[in-house]
């Protein structure tokens, strides 16, 4: 990661996180969840006016979605909060498409937000989180 990607991965954590943050709390009214985001594995090089809106087409958006189905009731409310603790927002694969995964109390997202999305790409990853934790839970 180049002076660059440093540059952007600060400007969102600065500018663009803490609404993200608020967008996936509201959702789910579980104030005290925590976040846990690998930076340094989100921002590509040579992605860089890719960003923000890659990074919350991937992860935030899709997530927000999600938890507002879930959360929708108080017995999807008391099910997350009883299940789900942290969220940990990471790229480690090698390709684009999303993987959802819950081990233990801690939800695991994983992509590449160098890869272009749209909105339509936004609702799929929010059906498969969805599914994920619902399954989970």
């Amino acid at each position: 990661m180049g002076l660059v990607e440093k540059r952007i991965a600060a400007a969102l954590q600065k500018d663009q996180f803490p609404n993200w943050k608020k967008m996936v709390v509201d959702a789910c009214g579980l104030q005290k969840l925590q976040f846990e985001i690998a930076w340094e594995e989100l921002v590509k090089e040579g992605f860089g006016d890719w960003y923000p809106k890659n990074v919350e087409y991937n992860f935030f958006g899709p997530l927000t979605e999600a938890l507002e189905s879930i959360c929708a009731d108080d017995l999807g409310k008391e099910a997350f909060a009883g299940k789900i603790k942290r969220v940990h927002i990471g790229c480690k694969r090698a390709w684009s498409s999303l993987q959802a995964k819950v081990e233990n109390d801690t939800l695991y997202l994983d992509a590449d937000p160098s890869y272009a999305k749209t909105k339509d790409d936004a609702r799929d990853y929010a059906k498969l989180i969805q599914e994920t934790i619902e399954s989970a839970l």
